[in-house]
């Protein structure tokens, strides 16, 4: 039997993987309906830095990352030098990396995709020696992001208005941190801020755009800060 083309990890407590239902023999099947030879990894029990290893160790020349975007970046963290490639099947809540990609957020037609697709090189970012894809944020949004978290998978009423609670406690205790800024060009300075997120090149601007980038290989970082967000803030957005 010939060796696998495509050694799939899937993350099956990702968001979307989560509210679907998707399986391992879900996703094997449509590898199959599309004529692409693939193992897939569904095994929740294991760690993912033994799953990885696992893909690394495998004579597939493509490492499919089905989850969310730690999937992803955990995955594009061992790949970083080596001479495997990195696929998406985009099963996260958010999916930033595979929108500013252009992948399909539909399984089936990501699968599909993966028949005809071309092998690009993108940037990656290093924050405190470790690989960021997307952005790093510091500051009052992560902890927003971790009461998101911890409701993951409840549709309750309850949950629901308990994480509305804990946002706007967030929002009016939040405090202004200071940070140093030093540009390439430029003087060096000091902001306060309620958060600072530093992206993988810059996010295109306009009506109807919204963290979104077409261009992931201009080897530039982009700084945003966020110098006030209150209540109103959040409820206009």
């Amino acid at each position: 039997m010939a060796d696998p083309s495509y050694y799939v990890i899937l993350n099956a407590n990702a968001g979307t993987a989560s509210a679907t239902g998707v399986t391992a023999e879900v996703v094997a099947a449509l590898f199959e309906a599309n004529g692409l030879r693939a193992v897939v990894d569904a095994r929740s029990d294991r760690a993912l830095v033994d799953r990885i290893a696992d893909a690394m160790a495998s004579p597939a020349p493509m490492v499919v990352a089905a989850g969310g975007d730690g999937t992803i970046t955990a995955l594009a963290e061992a790949l970083v030098g080596k001479d495997k490639s990195l696929a998406i099947l985009p099963l996260g809540t958010v999916n930033a990396l595979a929108k500013d990609l252009n992948v399909p957020l539909d399984m089936a037609s990501a699968v599909a995709t993966l028949a005809t697709g071309e092998v690009h090189r993108i940037d990656v970012g290093e924050v405190n020696g470790r690989m960021f894809l997307h952005k790093v944020v510091i500051g009052m949004i992560p902890g927003v992001a971790a009461g998101r978290e911890y409701i993951r998978g409840r549709q309750d009423t309850s949950a629901k208005i308990g994480f509305l609670r804990y946002l706007f406690r967030r929002l009016a205790r939040s405090k202004r941190i200071a940070v140093v800024i030093e540009p390439r060009s430029g003087q060096r300075r000091i902001e306060r801020v309620q958060a600072l997120a530093v992206s993988s090149n810059a996010y295109d601007e306009g009506l109807g755009q919204f963290f979104s980038r077409q261009n992931l290989d201009r080897g530039t970082l982009t700084l945003y800060v966020l110098r006030h967000f209150g209540v109103r803030d959040f409820l206009r957005l």
